[in-house]
C-alpha cells in the first residue's frame, strides 16, 4: 500500500520576479527532485504622455492628464512645483477655477507600480488675467440742472485686484477712486465736462466711455437782444444775431467781466463786430470763474480770454469779419479752461495757463497769409490737446511760406499731453516746441505733408523726461528733427519776465518708440531723421538777440538715456543722424526695432534694419 502524498505551495517575489514553488513530502521512500521555478517579471511604469502646459484664463477650469505604462496597478500623486497635492491620485488633475496666484505653476505626476516609480516632466500653468469692464455702462449725456448734484456708480469686473480713478476731460479727479463719483452742485463751468471711470488691474488700464455734462439754467435765463457786458450770476441766452458795428470806445459786443458762474447760450446766434482790422473784437472775457459760453458764431480777428478759471467755451464757430484775416482767440493766465468742439478759422493760442483741455476742435487758417501755428500754449503747464483736426492750408510748395507754420507749437510746457490729434499741410513741422520740453507725451498724433519734419524743436529747444510713441507721418521729409540753435537764456526773457533762467541744455531720459514715417518727401533733406547740439559751440551761430544770453559751458549740456525702439524712419530717406556730441556712451539707447537704412558710419548709436 503506497504512502499519504502532501503537498505544500509557497509564493515568493525576489527581485521584481514571481516565484511559485512546490513542496512534497510523506510515505516512506526517496522524494522526488524538486521543479525549477517558474518566473513572470514585472514591467516598470513609464510616461507614454506627460501632461502638457496649460493656459487659462482666471477664473476658468483646467485640466492636467498623463498616460502611462506598466504592469497594473499603476497608483498616481500629483505635485505641484514639487509638492504633493491632496486627493489627486488619477490619471488627471483638474483646478476648478484657475485663480492669478496659480500662474507659473509646475504640475507633474509620480506614477508607482510594485516594480517601482516614476516622476513625469513638469507642466507649466499660465494663468492670463481678464481685463477689467464695468458691467453697466456710464450714460452717454446727462442734463443737470446748475446747483444739483449728480452721482455716478459702477460694478467693476474682471481680474482683482481692480483699482478705479473718476476722470474729468481725460484728466484724474483728486481723491475720486471709489465705485462712486458725486459732482456736488453742478455749475455752469462744468458744462461740457466729460465724466469717466478708468479701471486698472493686473491686464492694464481701460477708459470707459464718458458721459457728457450739459448745465441746464435752474431758473429762466435773462433775454440777450442787444450787445452788453453781463457781470451778474445767471443764464443768458441770446434771441438774435448781435452786432456791434463801429464802436468807438473799443469795447467789444459782449463782455463778461468779474463775475462767476454765468452761462452764454447763443444758440446758434452770432456775436460779430463791424470792423475789418485784426485787432477787432466781438467778444471778451475777464476775471471770471465758473462761466460756459455754448453754441456762438464769432465773427472777429480777436476773442480775448484772461484770467479765468472753470471756462468752458464749446461748439461754436469762430471766423474773422475779412476772410483774408485769420481769427485769433487769444487766452492768458487762466486755469481749468475747455475748448472743446469748436471750428475757428485761425488760430488758437494759451499763455500762462494751466490744466487746459484743448480737444475736439476744427481748425484751419487762411493760405493767403502765415499763423505761427494752429494750437500754441506758451509757458503753461498739464495742457491736454486731445483729439484736434487741423489744417494749415500750406499749399505745397517749400518756395512758398503760407498758411500754417507748424500744427501744434508748445513753448517752455510741463507735463503736456498731446493725443490723437490730425494734423495736415503745415510749412514747418506737425509738432514743434521752442524752449524746454519736461514731461511731455505726444503720443497717436497723425500728421500728413508737412514740409520740415513731422515733430521737433528749434531755437531755444531742450527735451527731457518726455515720451514719443506712436506717432504716424506721412509725406514729410523726417520723422523727428531737433535743433539747438541758441544759447542759453537769462531769467524773465519771456514776456511776462517770469520764466526762470536756462541752467543747462537738455536731451536726456526720453523715450522714442513706435513713430512711423512713410511716403517720405524728398528734395530738402536726406536724413529719416536729426538731432543736432552742436550750434552752441559753433562759432558761425552767435546767441540770439535775447538779452542775457550766454554759452553754455560743457557741463551745462545734458545728455543721455535717450532711448530709441521699434521705430520706422522710412528708409528711403536714410537714417536718423546723429551730430558728433550725441555718438557717447549712454546718450543714443538703441532699444531694438528700428528700421531704417543700413548705416555706414563709424560708432552710430542705432542698429538698423532695412525694410
Amino acid at each position: 500500500m503506497s504512502s499519504a502524498f502532501l503537498c505544500r505551495l509557497s509564493r515568493a517575489s525576489l527581485f521584481g520576479v514571481l516565484v511559485i514553488q512546490a513542496s512534497c513530502g510523506g510515505g516512506g521512500g526517496s522524494e522526488p527532485a524538486a521543479p525549477s521555478p517558474t518566473a513572470t517579471p514585472l514591467a516598470a511604469p513609464s510616461i507614454t504622455a506627460a501632461p502638457l502646459a496649460a493656459i487659462a484664463n482666471d477664473g476658468a477650469s483646467v485640466s492636467f492628464t498623463v498616460n502611462a505604462s506598466g504592469s497594473e496597478p499603476l497608483s498616481y500623486q500629483w505635485l505641484r512645483n514639487g509638492s504633493p497635492v491632496s486627493g489627486a491620485t488619477s490619471n488627471g488633475y483638474s483646478l476648478p477655477s484657475a485663480q492669478l496666484t496659480d500662474n507659473g505653476a509646475q504640475f507633474s505626476v509620480t506614477v508607482s507600480n510594485a516594480a517601482g516609480g516614476v516622476t513625469s516632466a513638469a507642466a507649466s500653468l499660465t494663468v492670463k488675467p481678464i481685463i477689467a469692464s464695468l458691467v453697466t455702462g456710464l450714460p452717454t449725456a446727462v442734463s443737470i440742472d446748475e446747483g444739483v448734484s449728480y452721482t455716478w456708480t459702477v460694478v467693476p469686473r474682471g481680474s482683482q485686484p481692480i483699482s478705479l480713478q473718476w476722470l474729468r476731460d481725460g484728466a484724474p479727479i483728486p481723491g475720486a477712486t471709489g465705485l462712486s463719483y458725486k459732482l456736488d452742485k453742478l455749475s455752469y463751468g462744468d458744462d461740457g465736462a466729460r465724466i469717466a471711470a478708468q479701471l486698472t488691474n493686473p491686464a492694464g488700464t481701460i477708459e470707459s466711455s464718458a458721459t457728457l455734462l450739459s448745465a441746464s439754467p435752474a431758473k429762466a435765463p435773462t433775454h440777450l437782444s442787444a450787445c452788453q457786458t453781463i457781470n451778474q450770476p445767471g443764464s443768458y441766452l441770446l434771441d438774435a444775431d448781435l452786432s456791434i458795428g463801429l464802436p468807438l470806445d473799443g469795447l467789444p459786443c459782449i463782455r463778461i467781466k468779474d463775475t462767476s458762474n454765468v452761462l452764454l447760450d447763443c444758440a446758434g446766434h452770432a456775436i460779430a463786430t463791424g470792423l475789418r482790422d485784426q485787432g477787432s473784437r466781438a467778444l471778451e472775457i475777464l476775471n471770471v470763474s465758473q462761466v460756459a459760453v455754448r453754441a456762438c458764431r464769432v465773427s472777429a480777428a480777436w476773442t480775448d480770454i484772461q484770467n479765468v478759471k472753470d471756462l468752458s467755451f464749446t461748439n461754436s464757430v469762430l471766423s474773422s469779419t475779412d476772410p483774408s484775416v485769420p481769427s485769433i482767440v487769444n487766452v492768458t493766465n487762466s486755469e481749468r479752461l475747455r475748448f472743446d468742439g469748436n471750428q475757428l478759422a485761425g488760430s488758437y493760442q494759451q499763455h500762462y495757463t494751466h490744466r487746459a483741455t484743448i480737444s475736439n476742435n476744427r481748425v484751419t487758417t487762411v493760405p493767403v497769409v502765415v499763423v505761427a501755428g494752429l494750437l500754441i500754449s506758451n509757458y503753461g503747464s498739464n495742457n491736454r490737446l486731445l483729439g484736434n483736426e487741423l489744417d494749415g492750408n500750406w499749399n505745397a510748395s517749400i518756395k512758398e511760406w503760407n498758411g500754417a507754420d507748424d500744427g501744434i507749437i508748445l513753448t517752455d510746457e510741463i507735463d503736456a499731453l498731446v493725443q490723437d490729434n490730425t494734423i495736415r499741410n503745415v510749412w514747418d513741422a506737425g509738432i514743434e516746441w521752442v524752449g524746454d520740453l519736461n514731461g511731455a507725451i505726444i503720443r497717436r498724433n497723425r500728421i500728413s505733408n508737412a514740409a520740415i519734419y513731422g515733430i521737433g524743436g528749434w531755437y531755444w529747444s531742450s527735451v527731457f523726461n518726455s515720451q514719443f510713441s506712436d506717432n504716424q507721418v506721412e509725406q514729410a521729409p523726417a520723422l523727428f528733427g531737433l535743433f539747438r540753435s541758441f544759447c542759453l537764456r537769462a531769467a524773465g526773457s519771456d514776456w511776462q519776465h517770469v520764466l526762470p533762467a536756462d541752467t543747462a541744455i537738455r536731451f536726456e531720459n526720453n523715450v522714442f518708440s513706435g513713430n512711423v514715417l512713410t511716403k517720405p518727401l524728398t528734395g530738402s533733406t536726406s536724413r529719416a531723421s536729426y538731432f543736432n547740439f552742436s550750434f552752441p559751440f559753433d562759432s558761425q551761430n552767435a546767441c540770439s538777440i535775447v538779452p542775457g544770453e550766454r554759452k553754455p559751458t560743457p557741463a551745462e549740456v545734458k545728455l543721455g538715456n535717450n532711448i530709441f525702439k521699434n521705430n520706422n524712419f522710412g528708409s528711403e530717406t536714410g537714417y536718423p543722424y546723429f551730430d558728433g556730441s550725441l555718438n557717447g556712451a549712454g546718450v543714443i539707447v538703441d532699444g531694438g526695432g528700428n528700421v531704417c537704412s543700413v548705416v555706414k558710419e563709424v560708432n552710430y548709436p542705432l542698429i538698423c534694419n532695412a525694410k
